[in-house]
């Protein structure tokens, strides 16, 4: 794949255990994307450039019971400002190379409630 990066991994883990007469759970992701250009094109991949690696990091604990659940979570635990792509606005002959970088969620914490029917 011309755009894709050598590397790509995802870990998840999930520990589900009982609490009273709930069912509690604590789980966390990683995600590793390495660095990757974002154009088939020899010019506009050397104008434009590479975007580099990131790894974020999200977490999330709670309960649930007769299909009810609350969970807090923080996704992009550490706040890291991916860049997850890049783009231009018109051809490059005519911005010049100017480019926009789309950078993932900054850090954001929560609550979920849930109800299953």
């Amino acid at each position: 794949m011309p755009v894709a990066p050598e590397l790509k991994l995802d870990l998840n883990a999930r520990y589900e255990f009982p609490l009273g007469n709930w069912e509690g759970f604590l789980q966390g992701n990683v995600s590793y994307v390495g660095d990757r250009t974002i154009d088939i094109r020899d010019t506009e991949a050397t104008l434009i450039g590479t975007l580099p690696d990131y790894t974020i990091v999200d977490a999330s604990m709670g309960i649930s019971q007769n299909g009810l659940s609350l969970s807090l979570f923080v996704d992009n635990l550490f706040d890291e400002r991916a860049i997850t792509g890049r783009y231009i606005e018109c051809a490059i002959g005519t911005c010049f190379g100017e480019h926009y970088n789309v950078v993932a969620r900054p850090m954001t914490a929560g609550i979920r409630f849930g109800r299953e029917f």
